[in-house]
């Protein structure tokens, strides 16, 4: 329901201002006994005639930093706008990427921008669908804060 997709969306985003980690578990009812919904299949990515739930999908589907390498600060992603914006404190790293999960075909259909601050940090590298890396300067300095922004296409 509208309500549930809302609820779901709560849920990730106050997870994820506190830089908590989570998961959901429900790909589809198989009379799990732990859930509390009734019917079970309301926990489920599939509806009871196996259709995909797209609007909870899409709500759990956000973009967020698989890997950081560095001191997570802040980590938000809107919904509304498929605006992301990461903040960390950089590490001596050995040239390991930070790693950005992005669902390109439900957040940026048209395409994404992404950027870094300062620019001179790193450098942004599309590596395969929906996952970019953000390759580290080798004289970055431990420390440094790095912003990662990044913009859906209109």
């Amino acid at each position: 329901s509208p309500q549930g997709v809302e609820e779901v969306t709560w849920v990730v985003s106050e997870a994820e201002k506190r830089l908590f980690s989570w998961a959901y578990w429900q790909f589809k009812y198989y009379g799990d006994f732990t859930t509390a919904s009734r019917p079970g299949t309301q926990e489920s990515f599939y509806d009871a005639e196996g259709n995909l739930q797209f609007a909870k999908v899409k709500a759990l589907s956000r973009t967020y930093a698989q890997a950081t390498c560095g001191i997570p600060i802040s980590s938000i992603f809107n919904e509304t706008s498929s605006h992301y914006k990461l903040v960390y404190k950089s590490v001596d790293c050995k040239q390991q990427p930070t790693e950005i999960y992005l669902n390109e075909q439900w957040y940026y259909p048209k395409g994404f921008s992404a950027s870094v601050i300062p620019s001179s940090a790193a450098s942004v590298n599309h590596v395969s669908s929906n996952v970019l890396h953000i390759v580290h300067a080798a004289s970055l300095p431990v420390g440094t804060e790095i912003t990662v922004e990044v913009f859906a296409s209109k």
